[in-house]
């Protein structure tokens, strides 16, 4: 009697839980000062704000969460005035654009201050 055995092909699955993971991005800004910070790769959109709050406190006052996004990515558009417009999208070109779209809407003279992905 011969067995045979069948050569099953291994596959490894993530975890249900991982499934949901996300890596959260954040961005501060200040109209005050124009100070800007940034966070990526945060599993917890809580500590991306955090620390993006952090990151723009150490060069300005007044700073505000203008932007959190879960794996994709996100931009800033500035003014001279400190006018500002942001975006998150699936890819940095659309964040970068549409940032640019949105500050353009109340400021004429804009230009992308950070943009990254957090996926």
């Amino acid at each position: 009697m011969r067995i045979h055995l069948l050569a099953i092909p291994f596959i490894m699955l993530a975890s249900p839980g991982s499934a949901l993971a996300g890596y959260y991005g954040a961005i501060a800004f200040s109209q005050d000062t124009g100070a800007s910070g940034s966070a990526w790769n945060y599993e917890a959109k809580w500590q991306a704000e955090n620390r993006a709050l952090r990151e723009c406190s150490k060069h300005g006052r007044g700073c505000k969460v203008v932007l959190w996004f879960r794996n994709a990515c996100g931009a800033l558009a500035t003014s001279p005035g400190n006018g500002y417009g942001t975006q998150w999208n699936s890819g940095e070109y659309g964040a970068r654009s549409g940032a640019l779209r949105e500050c353009r809407k109340y400021n004429r003279t804009c230009s992308i201050e950070t943009s990254f992905c957090s996926n």
